[in-house]
């Protein structure tokens, strides 16, 4: 555990000691070595505290410890096998809803209506040519 130096310049000038509390605790349990989480620590921290045994303590809170289990090479390659498999199927269908949502919005649009004007091309000419002619 790393310690700020600004920390310990503070505790020397308020004349208070450090102290650092072992948080990783390394258990030999059933063969095993095994490192127990901040809050297993504290409890048994705590039951021993309370006057129990150190020994029960760390029996009491690694009974309720998740098992983990080892996987063999050959598991783990026929897991990673279905993961690729099942992410292979998740993009084609993923494709093909993006493929048929493309088709669904080509086909739906509607035909766009012709621009109907108020006058027509000549009458527009013959407006325009009066307006430059009588500007001049």
């Amino acid at each position: 555990m790393t310690t700020n130096h600004g920390q310990v310049v503070s505790l020397q000038r308020k004349k208070m000691v450090l102290f650092h509390i072992g948080y990783r605790w390394n258990v030999i349990f059933e063969g095993m070595k095994k490192v127990l989480p901040l809050n297993s620590s504290s409890s048994i921290l705590r039951a021993y505290f309370r006057g129990e045994d150190i020994g029960s303590a760390v029996r009491n809170v690694t009974a309720h410890l998740p098992k983990v289990e080892h996987t063999s090479k050959k598991d783990e390659r026929q897991l990673f096998e279905r993961y690729k498999v099942i992410i292979r199927e998740a993009a084609v269908k993923a494709e093909a809803r993006r493929h048929s949502s493309c088709i669904k919005t080509k086909s739906s649009v509607e035909p766009k209506k012709p621009k109907v004007h108020r006058y027509s091309r000549e009458e527009r000419r013959r407006i325009r040519e009066e307006l430059t002619g009588s500007s001049l």
